[in-house]
């Protein structure tokens, strides 16, 4: 193969790229393979292997890059920056007030491929951890606001402020699967073009079951 130059390399990649978002849009994550991606960049068989070595590198890198377009860790440490000025109820209410902001302002197609890596996920998770593993330097800004939220729990408890009902980390997952929940409905909805969901009372839910489940007086 011919020399290329670094530019040209990388901007193949990208179109790559930019080729498995638009199949896994219309086919689906799980259900989408190497030939799909090849036959979207209008490439050559056996060309794509210049540049990725398998569908798994080409995923991995995909979701690095829905990452790094989409960062929200700024924002998560805004507000638990906050934790020692603002009662755990405020702090709480603050969160889902981000949490529905986010799923509001982000393009639609970003939280589709979101919720269909989860299902990936649960399908083939030792496949999706070891894709993980390899990616050097990742972290989702979801991770990040997980253990943030897991901090804060435990640093609160010790104080006394908070009083999980069950474990951290359980009580984390179910909080958060009701959010992808939300997700879901959110984006069938919008669709669908019904305007049947309202998303901002089902982010108020959430927000009353936190408090709950901290045992948190509503202020």
């Amino acid at each position: 193969m011919p020399k290329v130059s670094s530019e040209y390399f990388e901007a193949k990649k990208q179109e790559i790229l930019d080729a498995a978002y638009r199949v896994a849009l219309r086919k689906s994550v799980s259900s989408m393979t190497l030939m799909d991606v090849r036959e979207e960049a209008g490439m050559a068989r056996g060309a794509i292997y210049r540049y990725y070595n398998n569908l798994d590198e080409i995923l991995a890198a995909l979701v690095v890059k829905i990452n790094k377009d989409n960062l929200y860790m700024e924002e998560v440490d805004k507000i638990f920056s906050k934790s020692d000025k603002l009662s755990p109820a405020k702090l709480l209410k603050k969160l889902c007030d981000f949490m529905y902001s986010y799923l509001v302002s982000t393009e639609l197609d970003v939280i589709t491929l979101s919720l269909q890596f989860d299902v990936f996920f649960i399908h083939e998770p030792e496949r999706v951890l070891k894709m993980i593993s390899e990616t050097e330097g990742y972290e989702s800004s979801f991770s990040y606001l997980m253990t943030s939220f897991q901090n804060y729990i435990k640093h609160e408890s010790k104080a006394g402020n908070l009083h999980p009902v069950m474990p951290v980390k359980k009580l984390l997952d179910y909080l958060f699967s009701v959010y992808e929940g939300i997700m879901l409905q959110y984006t069938l909805d919008v669709k669908a073009g019904t305007n049947d969901y309202d998303a901002k009372a089902s982010v108020n839910a959430l927000y009353r079951t936190m408090l709950a489940l901290l045992e948190v007086e509503k202020e």
